[in-house]
């Protein structure tokens, strides 16, 4: 797959340019010379440049069938998945703004799609301390934290609680060469919670302390949706 997509990014963001470039330049000589062919030298430039814009074509439409599919998954690069934009001839690197921004966005769909990526289940053992009519508190590291009910599920296969996620990795680690990060943040996607626990009620003292678990000290990496 490595060999492929620098195969890929060669042609997309040099080779296809500059076969454009020759197609449109002999495109022009051909129509310069398209109502002088009586001329010989003329009907002669017509022929070669003709002939030159069809190589140059038909090489641009071989190499875009050949990498469409690379192409296509080009979409899903941001700032989350690699350090750089490529573009024609040159790369970019990311703001140090954008690049915060994205790695702690929940681009989940980033990183299935782009196919260079395989997903690794995470989970964290966590204390539960009670919910109340909307939300589930819990101990995560020194922080107590509290989030929506949605976010939780009652297990009777635990006996401690846990917060679980998924975080992506390369597949090939050589893609890290061409500025794709080896791994994704840890993408959250939900607590589990010990079925016996179900009736366990906050202490108000507890809940008011809490912080919401979205808060960027709590999530420690962890990116919730």
């Amino acid at each position: 797959m490595f060999e492929n997509w620098v195969s890929m990014e060669t042609f997309y963001y040099k080779e296809m340019i500059i076969e454009i470039v020759i197609a449109i330049v002999f495109g022009i000589i051909a129509l310069a010379t398209l109502f002088n062919l009586k001329n010989k030298i003329a009907k002669r430039l017509f022929m070669v440049s003709s002939i030159i814009v069809l190589i140059m074509v038909s090489l641009s439409a071989w190499g875009l069938n050949r990498h469409n599919d690379l192409i296509d998954k080009t979409r899903y690069e941001n700032a989350a998945v690699r350090q750089y934009k490529v573009a024609p001839f040159n790369k970019f690197r990311y703001s140090n703004t954008e690049t915060s921004i994205y790695r702690v966005g929940y681009m989940v769909d980033n990183f299935i799609n782009i196919g260079l990526y395989e997903p690794q289940p995470i989970e964290q053992e966590i204390e539960y301390l009670g919910s109340d009519d909307s939300f589930i508190y819990f101990q995560i590291a020194s922080t107590r934290v509290y989030a929506n009910k949605r976010y939780g599920e009652f297990s009777d296969d635990i006996s401690t609680a846990k917060r679980v996620g998924t975080q992506y990795h390369l597949i090939e680690p050589e893609f890290s060469d061409i500025g794709f990060y080896e791994t994704s943040s840890r993408f959250f996607e939900q607590y589990i919670i010990p079925s016996e626990l179900a009736d366990l009620k906050v202490e108000a003292d507890i809940a008011d302390a809490a912080v919401y678990q979205h808060t960027e000290d709590v999530i420690a990496s962890w990116v919730v949706q």
